[in-house]
């Protein structure tokens, strides 16, 4: 929601799967559940990367795994060196991303998580978007949603 505050603030660039629209960016959603008005102030998105397989930032080089279910736009991203992967809301410790928003599709979800990102080395360490870390071996073993 504050892309373009952190985008004017720090004159940097904004990478989004695809351009933005209100079905990506969930503000009215979000004010239709909380009951309050939330505005999200437009941006430009200065970096498409649908399509793309790898993208740089902040002088890291980064794989870009397109892995829609959460959002039609979910992307995750992958230091391949470090073996870090940065899951955001696809992916957590036992759980996956909500499907329910709109443009959401738990099928998509689980097939992208189980072709795209399990199949990273099993000691990629997972940061997801929310709570505790986790590897890809964890939940290849332990998360329900992937059995």
């Amino acid at each position: 929601m504050d892309a373009a505050a952190i985008a004017e603030s720090f004159a940097c660039p904004v990478f989004a799967h695809s351009e933005l629209t209100s079905d990506l960016h969930l503000g009215d959603l979000f004010s239709q559940v909380t009951g309050a008005k939330i505005d999200i102030a437009p941006f430009a998105v200065t970096e498409k990367l649908e399509g793309r397989t790898t993208m740089t930032a902040a002088g890291a080089n980064f794989g870009v795994l397109h892995v829609p279910g959460h959002s039609p736009d979910s992307v995750c991203f992958y230091l391949q060196d470090e073996a870090i992967l940065f899951a955001g809301d696809t992916l957590f410790q036992s759980g996956i991303g909500r499907s329910d928003f709109p443009g959401g599709n738990g099928r998509l979800l689980i097939t992208g998580i189980r072709e795209k990102i399990l199949a990273l080395p099993k000691t990629t360490r997972v940061y997801p978007g929310h709570g505790d870390s986790t590897t890809v071996t964890a939940e290849r073993i332990k998360n329900p949603y992937l059995e």
